[in-house]
């Protein structure tokens, strides 16, 4: 179980509520908590909470990792690994230069391998975009398993049809 020293930062607002930096108190790693209000309905919270079980399935080197969710009266919390580098659109953003061709071949070639991961245990991502393509503070490139309505949608799950 997570135990949280503290939420040490504000990081970015989402389309149903905020993501936080904090600190693991057992591990002392950084995590990401992504805090969701449950007052956006019981179709919302039960697809939510449909994705979170998916998400416990997924493991590798290019998907976000999920550590855990936890339910108050008001909000969820949903924590997963943090990615200290932010986002491709963040980068974009705050640079003068355009990327140079070789480090977007890379974060291409990172991004694909995660979404080749999700293909092969039949999930899809649908909302590949610079926003949920993050990037540690080692350079690693993760895809970003959003649990909203609108973005990640890893909930499309695909099933084998053989004809």
């Amino acid at each position: 179980m997570l135990r949280i020293t503290r939420i040490t930062g504000h990081q970015r607002k989402g389309s149903y509520g905020a993501v936080y930096k904090a600190r693991d108190r057992r591990t002392s790693e950084l995590v990401a908590i992504k805090v969701i209000s449950l007052s956006e309905g019981e179709e919302v919270y039960e697809e939510i909470r449909g994705e979170i079980e998916m998400l416990q399935q997924c493991s590798h080197p290019n998907v976000v990792r999920y550590l855990g969710s936890y339910q108050g009266e008001e909000f969820l919390w949903i924590v997963m690994e943090y990615c200290g580098g932010g986002s491709v659109a963040d980068l974009i953003n705050v640079t003068d230069e355009p990327l140079e061709e070789y480090q977007i071949a890379y974060i291409c070639r990172e991004a694909l391998k995660g979404l080749s991961y999700l293909h092969s245990i039949f999930k899809v991502h649908r909302d590949i975009k610079g926003g949920n393509i993050l990037l540690t503070e080692q350079g690693e490139v993760k895809l970003e398993p959003k649990t909203t309505t609108s973005d990640f949608r890893v909930a499309a799950q695909l099933t084998r049809t053989m004809s």
